[in-house]
């Protein structure tokens, strides 16, 4: 019987391993980007020494009809349209991420933030450590935060109790923060 197809999600080309993104096929050399469902794109070339980083806006090159030497490459997965979608969502939002404008992603997802214990489950990240300092923003307290990275043994430590005020959890001059960015999302 035939099986229905669609673009790959970014979770179906690049899956969570080890607290990092994995391209499910050989790294593709040069600059090269796949449309993923949803309206985006997945890097899935070396061009920027990383693969797998996706865009969370519509790149306008993305619509056009223009050939362009970095689009070209197709994937289809299994279509998971009819599946209900995983109870948490993880994702990349950019290092100016604040604690509104989590809160707002998740909502614009028909979603919410998490909380700490939806994120860690028996002490680590469900979706895994980052291998460096991360914080994402947790529901139950304003402006509250939780380590998903793996420095220093503090994975899944809440920011508050252990370091107190976190004034660019609010910044509003959009700075960005290298230990900010990723955002968790529950039904």
């Amino acid at each position: 019987m035939f099986e229905h197809r669609a673009l790959c999600t970014i979770d179906q080309l690049c899956p969570w391993i080890d607290g990092a993104r994995q391209f499910i096929h050989d790294i593709i050399p040069g600059n090269n980007w796949v449309a993923v469902a949803g309206r985006r794109w997945g890097q899935i070339g070396d061009n920027f020494q990383t693969s797998c980083w996706h865009s969370e806006v519509n790149l306008s090159w993305g619509e056009d009809t223009h050939p362009r030497s970095y689009k070209g490459y197709v994937y289809c997965c299994k279509d998971t349209s009819t599946h209900t979608e995983p109870a948490v969502s993880y994702r990349f939002i950019g290092q100016t991420a604040t604690y509104d404008s989590s809160r707002d992603h998740c909502r614009l997802q028909g979603r919410r933030l998490c909380y700490a214990s939806e994120i860690c489950v028996k002490g680590k990240p469900v979706y895994g450590a980052i291998k460096h300092n991360q914080w994402v923003a947790i529901n139950g307290h304003y402006n509250e935060w939780i380590q998903i990275g793996n420095t220093n043994g503090n994975t899944c430590t809440l920011h508050g109790p252990k370091h107190g005020h976190r004034s660019w959890g609010t910044r509003t001059d959009g700075s960005t923060r290298d230990f900010l960015g990723y955002l968790y999302c529950c039904k």
